[in-house]
């Protein structure tokens, strides 16, 4: 398992999308965490978040601040109630206060999406580092076989050379008998009686 905080999470170029962003806070309000920072917010690639050096449950005001850091004005995504409950918890809306951070963790749980560690663990495997540590399987180098003895390789190329010299053996050899069969009915043939082209008339 490893962790980091979310400030270098930041500057590894890796930004909380709103409903990760809702995840860290609402881990945080459920474990405690006074004055939750970039700087002292720790992730772990278990999906968990703590604060580190916190043991007090966050004031509204504070988690909002942080809120507000992970999804400033401008970005992209960010419901409108959403911001709307930002300002809210930062008193910047003609509203009433919320009561409690409680009373904040419920206003937040209808921009969730899925469970809360399991958001976090997809947002940490977005960083560089995660994304290098699983290469896909057809992308993987396949071990080129090795390579043929030289005896091996010799006698494949010597083979049909051999084949070749054998047929031509064969081929001359019959060619031979053919001829001699050939001469030797001639001679035959010219040996009989009366055979002769002349006559002594």
């Amino acid at each position: 398992m490893f962790t980091i905080l979310l400030a270098d999470l930041c500057k590894q170029g890796v930004s909380p999308d709103p409903h990760e962003a809702i995840a860290i806070a609402q881990q945080l309000i459920h474990t405690a965490a006074a004055s939750p920072s970039p700087d002292n917010v720790q992730l772990a690639s278990d999906g968990t978040v703590t604060c580190v050096g916190c043991d007090v449950t966050p004031a509204v005001f504070e988690m909002a601040i942080l809120l507000h850091t992970l999804v400033p004005p401008g970005t992209p995504g960010v419901p409108g109630g959403l911001r709307y409950t930002i300002a809210r918890g930062l008193l910047d809306v003609e509203a009433p206060p919320f009561d409690s951070i409680r009373e904040l963790s419920r206003a937040l749980q209808r921009f969730e999406i899925g469970d809360r560690r399991a958001v976090v663990r997809a947002l940490l495997r977005r960083l560089p580092h995660a994304r290098a540590a699983v290469v896909p399987l057809h992308h993987r180098a396949t071990a080129a076989p090795p390579p043929m003895p030289r005896e091996a390789t010799l006698r494949l190329e010597l083979r049909p050379a051999r084949a070749d010299r054998r047929w031509a053996g064969a081929a001359v050899a019959a060619t031979a008998d053919r001829r001699i069969a050939r001469a030797s009915t001639r001679w035959r043939r010219d040996d009989r009686p009366g055979s002769a082209s002349g006559s002594d008339c």
